[in-house]
């Protein structure tokens, strides 16, 4: 009985699951793209652009691995443009999951692999839900998708033309960003775009702010800190 109402409490709010099952300690950023994420409907994207360490990918993994845990039958993606990102993606998942798996008090717990393939590797668990990772977006056609998200899209020159031969196979995507390139990047207008800048994060503080802005030019600390060109 207990497993069941863990199992219910988890499936209707993600964050009783991230708070305890992943032992995550929530910052409102993090809090404001679950939500908008899961508040998205069929055809709709949204493009968050946050400081690194601020938890955009954190986030992200949080929301794949609640979605395929707790609702059976659904297939997720997280797309990286290069191998080292989509090699850091999956030993995120992993950890997160390791996290999950020791603090969830199961009998039996979920079952899951890893399908290794070239540029790709898919998560699956024993309710029919699995999470793709892939390292190139020629690989993902043929697919479809509950939701994708894109990983660091506008340190790419060519990923709009990547991102428009994916999107058609998802139902919802998420491109998540962590910089912004020196020049305007063409999906930066793509979809509902939140933006969260250095002040967002409370661990900054005016000490932070001297050091950082000391140390760089106004241009580099606003595209790298306040997620904006000026």
């Amino acid at each position: 009985m207990k497993n069941i109402t863990e199992y219910i409490l988890c499936r209707d709010n993600i964050f009783y699951f991230m708070e305890k099952y992943l032992e995550m300690e929530m910052r409102g950023i993090q809090i404001d793209m679950v939500t908008k994420t899961l508040a998205m409907q069929t055809g709709q994207s949204s493009n968050f652009l946050g400081i690194r360490q601020c938890g955009v990918s954190t986030a992200m993994f949080a929301v794949l691995l609640w979605k395929n845990l707790f609702h059976p039958n659904n297939k997720d993606a997280y797309v990286s443009l290069s191998d080292i990102d989509s090699i850091w993606a999956k030993h995120t998942m992993n950890a997160m999951y390791s996290t999950y798996l020791g603090n969830w008090d199961h009998n039996k717990q979920a079952c899951t692999y890893m399908n290794n393939q070239q540029y790709q590797t898919s998560l699956r668990f024993d309710n029919d839900s699995s999470i793709f990772f892939f390292s190139t977006g020629g690989f993902i056609r043929g697919h479809s998708f509950d939701l994708i998200v894109f990983e660091n899209m506008y340190i790419y020159p060519n990923s709009g033309t990547a991102l428009s031969q994916i999107a058609p196979s998802c139902k919802k995507f998420v491109i998540a960003n962590t910089s912004l390139p020196e020049k305007e990047h063409p999906l930066e207008q793509v979809g509902m775009k939140s933006t969260y800048p250095w002040y967002c994060n409370p661990d900054f503080d005016l000490k932070w702010y001297l050091a950082n802005i000391n140390s760089l030019e106004m241009p580099d600390f606003l595209r790298n800190y306040g997620c904006t060109r000026g």
